[in-house]
């Protein structure tokens, strides 16, 4: 949520980065409740960059020690922010992003909200990887928020690129307290 005003920035980051999985057949869905509109921080995004690598999601100390921190160094990167689409649309819309993707959003400037709700989704044989930030009590936990597919214990493997979201910081309670770790912002 984007409170008018002031709602802060996503720094650029990737999903997958967050919860890593066994496979990357994993979405978010963005329900639009506000209209997304340039002036009030809509989520922008960097087409084809889920065929990419995972970037570094850490910050480190002058030990080199890190921390991880939500949001990639575009500089250290090589991103130009320039070449990132806004996705904008009314309220009602909805927004679909694989979850390797690089996105983000500028701060709201507007005197208007913008409210997303998201629902992440994967597919029922991508598993979660050690260190990811998914979380379940149970197989049975897990098998009962499947919207559609048959449960299994059988992850799908596949090549995809992995770095696991370790260590996490202190405050890890959303993503804007695990992002006040960021060096230095890309917006």
């Amino acid at each position: 949520m984007k409170s008018s005003g002031y709602g802060a920035a996503i720094e650029w980051h990737q999903d997958f980065a967050f919860y890593p999985h066994t496979n990357d057949d994993v979405l978010a869905l963005a329900v639009i409740i506000d209209d997304m509109v340039e002036e009030n921080g809509p989520l922008m995004v960097f087409p084809g960059s889920h065929k990419g690598p995972i970037y570094d999601h850490h910050t480190y100390d002058a030990d080199g020690r890190g921390v991880f921190a939500g949001g990639i160094d575009m500089e250290a990167a090589g991103l130009d922010k320039s070449k990132a689409v806004p996705l904008m649309g009314p309220a009602g819309s909805i927004s679909l992003h694989h979850g390797r993707i690089i996105h983000g959003s500028a701060q709201n400037v507007s005197n208007r909200s913008r409210r997303l709700m998201f629902f992440e989704m994967m597919a029922a044989d991508a598993f979660p990887i050690m260190g990811s930030m998914t979380n379940f009590a149970s197989i049975e936990a897990y098998n009962d928020l499947l919207l559609c597919g048959t449960p299994t214990l059988t992850p799908r493997l596949t090549d995809v690129p992995i770095r696991i979201p370790q260590p996490q910081p202190d405050a890890n309670k959303s993503i804007y307290e695990i992002q006040k770790n960021i060096s230095r912002s890309g917006f």
